[in-house]
């Protein structure tokens, strides 16, 4: 969101473009990261409980919690490299 608006207050300084296209283009824009985050995100929950569906880490409760907490950090790390 914070990148969406500086790209916003970046285009709306260039004149070139009018204000309700540089409106359109931060909301698409916003619309695509959500979208392809939600997208990562669904999938890495999908691949995290077929993991615990069909291993016998569901024994152990502990060790179940950690790979999932591992996992979403995996995935908050991999869209900090992307950001950034």
């Amino acid at each position: 969101m914070c990148r969406t608006l500086e790209d916003y207050e970046e285009n709306y300084a260039d004149s070139t473009l009018p204000t309700y296209l540089v409106i359109i283009k931060s909301v698409g824009e916003f619309i695509a990261v959500f979208g392809a985050s939600f997208f990562v995100g669904s999938i890495l929950g999908c691949a995290t409980a077929l993991l615990t569906k069909f291993t016998y880490i569901r024994n152990y409760p502990t060790l179940e919690a950690s790979l999932v907490f591992l996992v979403s950090l995996l995935k908050a790390d991999q869209i900090y490299m992307y950001v950034n």
